[in-house]
């Protein structure tokens, strides 16, 4: 038996057993939701994937260009139309600034054929190689300032060296040669040399 209260119709037990009593719900109202449920599920199916900001691809698919960049580094990429990797220069990001570290480049058969490092943005090497992946010059930067220097190496298709000089770096004026520059035969040997 439920208790009664002055004034009120019924009994407390009754009225707590109306309030928690649920109603099913109406059978426009399941369809209504169905409906909008598999709408936004064909709206999502139907949206195309956007690809990264920097991102391209060649008709067949394959990726072109690509670029991935973090608050401290920023690298871009560029493929041939078979998906071998053509070029990628790598940053150091100061704030907005992209500051160069380091650049290589392949040929179509993924041979190296360049390559480009630097240290707080000033060049410290450049490789240059053949088809072939033999190497063809190297410049090498030492120094700083008023010291710094450049020395040049090129090379026989042989391998075999073929000349060295070293230069002094004033800019804006050009490279001043400085030390002694050598050239050599085609089989090592010195062929000159000129202070």
């Amino acid at each position: 038996v439920g208790l009664r209260w002055p004034g009120t119709w019924g009994t407390l037990s009754g009225r707590i057993r109306m309030n928690t009593a649920r109603r099913p719900p109406h059978p426009s109202r399941l369809l209504s939701t169905l409906a909008c449920t598999l709408l936004l599920g064909s709206a999502w199916a139907q949206t195309p994937e956007v690809p990264p900001p920097g991102t391209q691809y060649y008709s067949n698919g394959m990726l072109r260009e690509q670029v991935e960049q973090t608050r401290s580094r920023r690298v871009e990429r560029s493929f041939y139309p078979s998906g071998i990797l053509r070029h990628e220069r790598v940053f150091a990001m100061d704030g907005a600034t992209p500051i160069p570290e380091r650049e290589v480049e392949f040929s179509a058969a993924g041979v190296l054929l360049r390559e480009r490092r630097w240290a707080a943005g000033a060049p410290v090497v450049e490789l240059e190689f053949q088809a072939n992946g033999q190497l063809i010059s190297k410049k090498e930067y030492s120094g700083a300032g008023a010291t710094r220097e450049l020395q040049v190496q090129t090379f026989f298709s042989s391998g075999v060296l073929a000349s060295e000089e070293r230069y002094a770096l004033q800019p804006p004026g050009p490279p001043r040669p400085i030390g002694t520059q050598r050239r050599f035969s085609a089989s090592g040997l010195p062929q000159s040399e000129q202070v």
